[in-house]
């Protein structure tokens, strides 16, 4: 993999999304800020698979369902 630099953002725990576990703009707009000051390569938040099982928080990540697709997508879109 290439990046643009040796910067990396680690996965850390942002707790910013909605009570269904999906992407706010808060958490899209944490991650395209660390972007926009050069970080080279994000490394998203963990997610729950199971979601709600397993999950650390209620606001963590859910990967459990389709309706997540939408904000990973508007995620990448914008932090590119």
């Amino acid at each position: 993999m290439v990046t643009r630099n040796r910067v990396v953002m680690p996965a850390m725990d942002q707790n910013l999304c909605d009570d269904a576990g999906l992407l706010t703009e808060a958490n899209i707009g944490h991650y395209v800020q660390r972007a926009r000051g050069g970080v080279g390569l994000l490394i998203v938040e963990t997610g729950a698979v199971a979601y709600p099982v397993g999950a650390t928080s209620r606001h963590q990540p859910n990967l459990a369902t389709d309706d997540c697709i939408t904000g990973f997508a508007e995620l990448a879109d914008r932090v590119h």
